[in-house]
């Protein structure tokens, strides 16, 4: 089936995709332009208790994470988060002992046993925190360890509506949806 025909009609002509999958899209055809930066979402840790780990600086997250007892994070064979807290894990050396008291997660919010006392800390992104009862929202992984999931959108050459489609678009980007998605622990992009 081509991509024209499987996406004929798809949610009115318009495609929503994370920017790392957009470089795959080769064969969805898209009007010239491209795609519009919606909004990004940055990797965060999350906990129960009240007293705030520390994890402002990459040696402070190493040792947060080597003290907890355990932690929860996307499963790196499913998930984009899981793959880059994984290389985290690597790049601060320890991925072995941070495995071993490990669950990973393979879908949905993540962070719910650590919000019913399951589990002591989680990796997700920020909107897979927030919803979550329980959980408090310790901060952003470290700038130097963060990785930002840009989300796109563009109209498919084959929609019927592209006026609609283009103003769906501006509205996404507009300052009510920009101030809702903040809210839900998205940023505006660059």
């Amino acid at each position: 089936m081509g991509s024209d025909q499987h996406f004929r009609g798809a949610v009115g002509g318009v495609i929503l995709a994370l920017a790392a999958s957009w470089a795959c899209a080769g064969e969805i055809r898209v009007i010239s332009g491209g795609a519009a930066r919606l909004f990004v979402e940055p990797l965060a840790k999350s906990h129960q208790d009240d007293v705030m780990p520390d994890i402002s600086t990459a040696q402070a997250l190493r040792q947060t994470l080597l003290a907890a007892n355990t932690v929860v994070y996307m499963d790196p064979r499913t998930g984009t988060s899981g793959k880059h807290v994984a290389q985290v894990l690597e790049r601060l050396g320890v991925a072995e002992e941070v495995n071993r008291k490990a669950t990973l997660g393979q879908g949905g919010y993540v962070v719910a046993p650590v919000g019913r006392g399951e589990i002591e800390l989680g990796i997700p992104q920020i909107s897979e925190i927030l919803p979550v009862r329980g959980v408090k929202l310790v901060g952003e992984l470290p700038a130097e360890l963060q990785k930002y999931t840009v989300y796109v959108a563009s109209v498919l050459a084959v929609s019927a509506n592209r006026a609609a489609v283009n103003d769906f678009i501006r509205h996404l980007r507009g300052p009510q949806a920009q101030e809702r998605l903040a809210s839900a622990g998205y940023t505006a992009p660059d």
